[in-house]
């Protein structure tokens, strides 16, 4: 029997600092997650159209770069490394050497541009740069990314629900959408301003995100739906109180995470896991 210690993510409005009003469109604007090209340690990013989240970079502290993509996550594959080849004021550009690809993170355009390296290095726009942490604040971000092998290792699998439970739902605000945020507005897991375009949902914490009124936004990117919390070991599943590894009474409305134990293990009373 196992004792469940402390755990959650943080609600990802502490990675944010207090900005005035944002709009995703001024390039002038910080990139949500505060960091800056030179102090960013784990990148997410989005569809160059359509915004919607599509994996996650991250910088290991061995000085590799992993990249993690949703594709990936579904059939499996591990991350892609690359090496850091560069880093100034306004970028940070890696290289895959195995396959001779490179990215360029743009932190004054908000784009990340894709180029072989053979012949010659040719630039086209690839994605778009949703979110930037530093070594600080990026525990919510890599964990996100790295959520797939701690399902495995559980048992479950990634982005099917458990009992009692449903899918993440992912809702994104597109790149150049009016999205601006009064000053003092109060963003949380359960509660933010209207989602741009998206009647029903309210925007997240991360501010390219939204999740459904009455429901939770994710740490990362994706939400969960009314009475349900955002699963931490089964990527893009939500938990309810029907699943029997619930803890009762643990869903925390502020952070949308609750305790909850491994699948295949329930909570007792006390937050006890048996087995």
């Amino acid at each position: 029997m196992n004792v469940i210690k402390g755990f959650g993510f943080a609600v990802l409005s502490a990675l944010l600092p207090a900005t005035a009003a944002l709009a995703q469109s001024d390039p002038l604007d910080p990139v949500p997650g505060g960091a800056t090209a030179q102090t960013a340690v784990c990148i997410q990013f989005g569809d160059l159209n359509s915004g919607a989240f599509v994996g996650t970079l991250w910088k290991t502290p061995e000085g590799a770069w992993l990249v993690k993509s949703n594709a990936a996550d579904r059939i499996g594959r591990p991350a892609s490394v690359y090496d850091e080849i560069a880093r100034d004021e306004n970028s940070i550009e890696v290289l895959d050497k195995s396959k001779q690809i490179s990215y360029q993170v743009g932190f004054d355009r908000k784009k990340i541009k894709s180029s072989t390296t053979s012949p010659a290095k040719t630039w086209r726009d690839a994605f778009h740069l949703l979110s930037a942490t530093d070594a600080e604040k990026a525990a919510d971000c890599i964990a996100l990314a790295t959520r797939s092998a701690a399902a495995g290792g559980q048992g479950g699998e990634a982005g099917k629900p458990r009992d009692g439970g449903t899918t993440v739902v992912f809702v994104t605000i597109k790149p150049g959408s009016p999205n601006s945020v009064k000053p003092g507005t109060k963003l949380t897991a359960t509660s933010g301003p209207p989602c741009p375009n998206q009647p029903g949902f309210f925007l997240c914490p991360n501010k390219f995100s939204c999740a459904p009124d009455g429901g939770v936004c994710c740490p990362g990117a994706g939400a969960c739906g009314a009475g349900t919390f955002c699963d931490r070991f089964i990527p893009n599943s939500c938990i309810s109180p029907a699943s029997p590894s619930f803890c009762q009474g643990t869903g925390n409305p502020v952070t949308g995470v609750s305790l909850h134990c491994a699948p295949g293990s329930t909570c007792l009373p006390g937050n006890f896991c048996d087995p």
